[in-house]
């Protein structure tokens, strides 16, 4: 299967955030939604865009090529979430699937991004391919969790790689790479025995999350024995946490986000 989708979210002359373009096709559905629960940023904020993107087949399965085309303007924002988990499944004849994710953000706009968690079944072949382009002004969150196999089953072999720049210049890079074809990935180097990964990367511009306030310098946070925060410029973090499930991951990263405080996680004192 070859699908794409589109979703492009603007704010209007009057202040309102617009969904000026939104395409679905094939497994990728998008539809206009509610919050789901806590938002950083933007919780109990009515006039935020919210979508979600759910599957209209099962898959990714092998072969599949699919696109889902991402566009924030100037000044907008926009919360996307998923449905549901998405399952990573062989094809009938071996080959690879692949999503392809491209997402530009304009100045003073806000790209709140919660995906539910990719699943890497046994004998899957899936790769995805993740370009973020920040504007100088724009701000970002991305919250995603990997699963290495369904439960009782040795995962298939997928790889999932996220490239963000701002104003043209490099921000982040990572790929993480799972299963019997990539070798050293059970290894303590990368997910040992974890069933779950996970990675949030947060840009907050004119903040100084990624320095803290304890002393001068980098930030570099111990969460708990399986989950840091670590700061990669003055005013961006990422945490990546492993854990026996998703479940574990979820909390060592809502507890990470809480080391930030409001607006990227509740506000403790007051109203969530």
């Amino acid at each position: 299967m070859t699908a794409s989708a589109a979703l492009t979210c603007e704010l209007d002359g009057r202040g309102v955030n617009r969904l000026s373009r939104l395409r679905s096709e094939g497994q990728l559905v998008l539809r206009p939604t509610h919050a789901k629960g806590f938002e950083p940023w933007a919780h109990s904020r009515g006039e935020v865009a919210r979508v979600s993107l759910s599957s209209g087949t099962a898959g990714p399965l092998g072969g599949d090529r699919l696109h889902l085309d991402v566009v924030i303007g100037d000044g907008a924002s926009l919360v996307l979430n998923e449905i549901s988990a998405t399952l990573a499944l062989p094809g009938t004849t071996g080959g690879r699937s692949l999503m392809s994710i491209d997402v530009r953000v304009g100045e003073g706009a806000t790209f709140i991004w919660l995906p539910e968690p990719v699943i890497a079944a046994r004998g899957c072949d899936h790769r995805q391919e993740t370009r973020v382009r920040l504007a100088g002004s724009a701000r970002f969150l991305l919250r995603e969790e990997l699963i290495a196999g369904r439960h009782g089953e040795r995962p298939g072999t997928l790889a999932q790689r996220v490239r963000a720049t701002r104003g043209g210049g490099a921000l982040y890079d990572q790929e993480l790479r799972i299963g019997a074809r990539h070798t050293g990935w059970d290894t303590p180097a990368v997910a040992g025995t974890a069933g779950c990964v996970g990675n949030t990367l947060v840009v907050d511009p004119g903040s100084t999350i990624g320095t803290g306030t304890a002393a001068p310098g980098t930030r570099s946070d111990v969460v708990d024995g399986s989950t840091a925060l670590m700061g990669i410029a003055p005013d961006t973090v990422q945490i990546s946490s492993v854990g026996r499930d998703n479940l574990a991951v979820s909390r060592s990263t809502s507890a990470a986000l809480e080391m930030l405080g409001p607006p990227w996680s509740p506000d403790r004192d007051g109203d969530p």
